[in-house]
């Protein structure tokens, strides 16, 4: 006789039972059709209430496998200890699966950016996107597959010159960049 976990594969189940290869193959696939899980809101709580019931079980057989008082000490210690971590490993399972909440975590920082002294300024910044652009017009001068670039990084520029040192929080940020929907084309 075989069992379906029997891990055996066709041939073998075959050459033993006198059936048919695709007979077992229709059979097998049968079985499994048959132990399709179904999406039902249900389930969750189903499983989640056996759980907890094999929890309850499983602590309970090993207080009972101790109570004799024959029991030698240590091996009373070690059961109290598998029963706690049960208990535990339920809680951390019924907190992963949302029915218990978690600790709440808190992180307070405070972040504050300067610029350091060898930081280059908006300036700098400039010059170097307008010596790029002429070291691509100068190799590429019928490319003009970067200029929408360009444009949009020295749009980019000129609002972080306009809005001058960071204020307080809340306040407006940088500007969209022009091209994108919603935004005017007015800084350029």
């Amino acid at each position: 006789r075989f069992e379906l976990g029997d891990a055996r594969d066709l041939a073998e189940v075959d050459d033993a039972s006198f059936v048919g290869y695709r007979t077992i193959a229709r059979d097998r696939a049968a079985i499994r059709r048959g132990n399709v899980l179904k999406p039902d809101p249900q389930l969750i709580e189903q499983v989640v209430g056996e759980f907890c019931r094999l929890a309850d079980a499983s602590a309970e057989h090993i207080r009972r496998a101790v109570r004799d008082s024959e029991t030698p000490a240590p091996q009373r210690v070690d059961a109290h200890h598998r029963c706690f971590q049960i208990g535990r490993d339920l809680v951390k399972t019924l907190q992963s699966l949302g029915y218990l909440p978690t600790a709440a975590m808190q992180l307070n920082a405070d972040l504050t950016h300067r610029a350091s002294p060898g930081t280059a300024d908006v300036d700098d910044i400039r010059a170097e996107l307008t010596r790029l652009r002429q070291i691509h017009d100068e190799c590429n001068p019928d490319d003009q597959t970067l200029d929408k670039d360009f444009q949009t990084f020295e749009y980019v520029i000129t609002a972080l010159n306009e809005l001058g040192e960071p204020g307080e929080p809340g306040e407006p940020g940088v500007p969209g960049v022009p091209g994108e929907p919603g935004v005017s084309d007015a800084h350029e």
